[in-house]
Formats: C-alpha cells, sequence, structure tokens
C-alpha cells in the first residue's frame, strides 16, 4: 500500500515536471522575436526584394524556379508565406522566382553556316558571335560551337560558332574601295563575285561618285553570299529597290541626369555587324556623340536580307534588340542587367 502511494506520487510529479519542460521549449519557440508583418515582394527583383525582406528583420528562404512568360527574368512570381501575413522576424519567406527554359544545346558542328542557323531557329536558340580560322573543309563549315553539343544552354539563348574560313586558295580578300569611284567599286567587287549594297551617308563637301567608306574592312575574308556595304554621299532621300527593305528603327533614350553614349549595329543572317550608328560624321572632335536622355533618335536601315538584327547599345552595354523577319513587324527584346555581388 505504501509502495504503491510512492510509485502514484513519483508519476504525478514525473508528468509534472514533463508538462512544464514542454510548456518551457513551446514558450521559447514562440517568443523568437517580434511580430511583423509580410511584405509583398510579388513583381520586385530577387536582389530587391532580399533587401526589403531584411529590413523587415526577414530572411529569404530557398528560392523556387518558375519559367513565365509575363514575369520578367528574375522576377518574383509569387511567396510563401503570403503578404499580410504576421509573424515572428527571423521567419524565412520563400520566393518563387522567373528563370529561364532550358534545353539541351544542339549539335552544329559539320554543318554549314546556314543549316546551322535553320536548326537554332527551329529551336529557338539565336546566333552568337563568329570566328573563322584557315581550315580544309569548306568554308563556313562549323567547326566548333559554345556551349557545346548537348550541354544546357539557355533556350532563346546565344550559341557562338567556330567556322572553316576554307583553304588558302579558297579564301578571297576584300579589296581597298576607299576614294575609288563608285563604277569602278563595282566592278571590282562584280569580278570577286560578291554583292554589293550602297549606304547612302550625309557627308556633304564630297563628291558623290566616290567611295567613302566600306564594310567589311579592308584585308577581310570575303565569303560567296558577303554583301558588301559601301559609304556614298547621299544626293537625296534614298528609297529601297525591289529587292531590298528600308526599316525605320525609332528609340527614345531612358532618362539620366548624364548624356549616354548611343551605338545602333544591324547584324545580318551570317552573323556579319556593321554600325549604322553613329557614323564618322556624327563624331565630334574624334569622339562619339552623347545624347540627352529621353531623346528619339530614328536610324533608316537599308537591307537585302530576310532575316535582320538591330541591337541598341548605351554606353556599351546592349539595352534592346530588334529581330526582323521578311515583312513581318519587329519582334523586340529589352535586356534588363543584374548584378549579385559576390555571391
Amino acid at each position: 500500500m505504501w509502495w504503491g502511494l510512492r510509485w502514484t506520487t513519483a508519476t504525478a510529479i514525473l508528468l509534472t515536471v514533463m508538462g512544464l519542460s514542454a510548456f518551457y521549449v513551446l514558450d521559447r519557440a514562440m517568443a523568437g522575436g517580434e511580430q511583423v508583418q509580410v511584405p509583398d515582394i510579388k513583381g520586385l527583383p530577387i536582389t530587391e526584394a532580399s533587401h526589403i525582406l531584411a529590413e523587415h528583420g526577414l530572411d529569404i528562404g530557398q528560392q523556387r524556379e518558375m519559367i513565365s512568360d509575363e514575369v520578367p527574368r528574375f522576377h518574383v512570381i509569387a511567396q510563401r508565406p503570403e503578404a499580410g501575413r504576421v509573424v515572428r522576424t527571423g521567419r524565412r519567406v520563400y520566393p518563387t522566382v522567373s528563370g529561364v527554359e532550358h534545353a539541351s544545346a544542339p549539335s552544329l558542328v559539320g554543318k554549314s553556316l546556314s543549316e546551322a542557323q535553320d536548326t537554332l531557329e527551329t529551336g529557338r536558340f539565336r546566333l552568337g558571335s563568329l570566328a573563322r580560322i584557315p581550315h580544309e573543309t569548306p568554308a563556313d563549315t562549323v567547326l566548333s560551337q559554345y556551349p557545346p553539343p548537348e550541354s544546357r544552354a539557355d533556350r532563346a539563348g546565344e550559341i557562338s560558332l567556330l567556322l572553316s574560313a576554307g583553304t588558302p586558295g579558297q579564301r578571297l580578300l576584300m579589296p581597298d574601295l576607299t576614294d575609288m569611284p563608285v563604277e569602278q567599286a563595282l566592278d571590282t567587287l562584280r569580278s570577286l563575285g560578291v554583292r554589293a549594297q550602297a549606304n547612302p551617308v550625309d557627308r556633304r563637301g564630297k563628291p558623290a561618285d566616290v567611295v567613302l567608306g566600306q564594310h567589311p574592312a579592308p584585308g577581310a575574308i570575303l565569303q560567296e553570299d558577303t554583301v558588301v556595304m559601301y559609304d556614298v554621299r547621299a544626293t537625296e532621300e534614298v528609297a529601297a529597290t525591289p529587292d531590298q527593305r528600308r526599316v525605320e528603327v525609332t528609340y527614345t533614350l531612358p532618362p539620366s541626369p548624364v548624356a549616354r553614349e548611343l551605338r545602333v549595329d544591324a547584324v545580318d543572317r551570317a552573323g556579319r555587324r556593321r554600325t549604322v550608328f553613329p557614323r564618322q560624321h556624327h563624331y565630334e572632335d574624334g569622339a562619339p556623340p552623347r545624347i540627352e536622355g529621353q531623346s528619339t533618335v530614328t536610324i533608316p536601315i537599308i537591307h537585302s536580307q530576310d532575316v535582320l538584327t538591330v541591337e541598341i547599345y548605351l554606353d556599351g552595354e546592349k539595352v534592346r534588340t530588334y529581330y526582323y523577319r521578311g515583312e513581318e513587324d519587329p519582334e523586340i527584346t529589352d535586356h534588363e542587367h543584374f548584378f549579385w555581388g559576390n555571391a
């Protein structure tokens, strides 16, 4: 009897101690910090979202990536807990972030440049930079690529190619046409089997029938499909010929307290690049012009390609791309740049 009472008392004391311990642990867990309201970070760049959470005494949790056609890359699509929830400081908020659709880079090695371009367009990739080296394979055969075949690549990203320039016997070098009469220049290019296209420029005081500049530069390797652009003084507004197309690219600079350096490049189907703004006559004291914020610039471009890419650069950084295909309206892509510090 006495022993039964003793065990009953011991059991009650043990249960009381356990209950008090559990209450203490729960109380300490609930007392973590002050209560705060979860801010709304949806639609913000992830870097800004992380900063706002820190200001509220909250941590950013593991990010989940999701493809979105509506939310810009690296912006928050959703969050957990939802905005407005009251939580303790130190709580983690888990964002869902707009990412990039990935795919395996197609194998382009061994293909011709035109075949590679068709493959890239089918897979929604873009043609990146091109480089050529002398090689025993036919000119414009793909020798190497980056990213490599079958590697993980950003869908709609660029794939750069190393191409064969052919053997020395296959190569033609671009002659120097500057200051040559236009008719003589055209005869020279015709003998090389390449096409020529005039690029009218505003050069007051210069003769109208003399080549004032050229692209590609003298000494460049010419291929059969090369289109040589030559500068001539414009005597009147130039219209496109039946086999050419004239487009006007209009760009308004964003607000800025200082003037910015604007550059506009046109890139043809084969990846050949030429600067259409500024031209030499735009330079002042040997320096490119600087344009005030919110100024609008319109650049006319005449081209003979079924595909044309126009790239806008501000202070050397690409900010917009216009992609023309046939007679369709251009696809316009604005490029945003994010800095992740040392992460």
